[in-house]
């Protein structure tokens, strides 16, 4: 009888831990879901793990087949889809410096702001996923490293636009990569088109 009511008693508590857990997510699920289901995925995954080191993932010892953890899964699709919602991101940014892993995971990105990207793992459509040697970083110096750069860019897009030219603008041109990545044009949707 003791049994019984201490199983009667738990379970509804276990039944609310379960809900917790997060289910595995596979490759194809991620792929197809929406940026912004992706993203609410990756903050859960990097909220549940332990720091400092982030795991990458393992090689297949017998195929050298590189298997990234579903956090890099995710932030490598997110990062594929970064310069869509460059607004977004550079908000989400400004409060959580780990937020740099995706647009690093952008090689546009990374080329287009001139940021050495630190991304331990990126995708390579023609070999799948590979692992990345990086030196050290710190979240917050990436993080400051981004913002600078997209309100530079900003600034130079800004003063283009407005006719004004910023100062030494004449050493300071805005490539014509900054038509590929609109900064403002996401303001009215901050996670743009779907």
């Amino acid at each position: 009888m003791k049994r019984c009511l201490s199983v009667l008693l738990l379970a509804p508590l276990l039944g609310c831990l379960h809900k917790q857990v997060s289910p595995v997510l596979s490759v194809e699920h991620i792929e197809q879901s929406s940026f912004k289901d992706v993203y609410q995925f990756w903050r859960r995954e990097k909220d549940s793990l332990s720091r400092p080191a982030i795991p990458t993932g393992s090689t297949d010892s017998h195929t050298g087949r590189f298997t990234p953890t579903t956090f890099w899964v995710l932030t490598c699709r997110l990062g594929r889809d970064a310069h869509l919602h460059l607004s977004f991101l550079t908000k989400e940014l400004a409060t959580d410096a780990d937020v740099h892993m995706i647009l690093e995971a952008s090689s546009p990105l990374c080329d287009h702001y001139g940021i050495d990207s630190k991304a331990q793992v990126e995708f390579v459509p023609e070999h799948d996923y590979r692992h990345r040697m990086t030196d050290g970083w710190s979240p917050q110096v990436q993080q400051r490293r981004w913002l600078e750069a997209v309100n530079r860019a900003e600034f130079r897009q800004d003063g283009e636009v407005n006719g004004t030219r910023p100062i030494h603008s004449d050493r300071n041109r805005t490539s014509s990569a900054a038509q590929h990545f609109p900064t403002q044009s996401i303001l009215n949707n901050p996670l743009g088109p779907e």
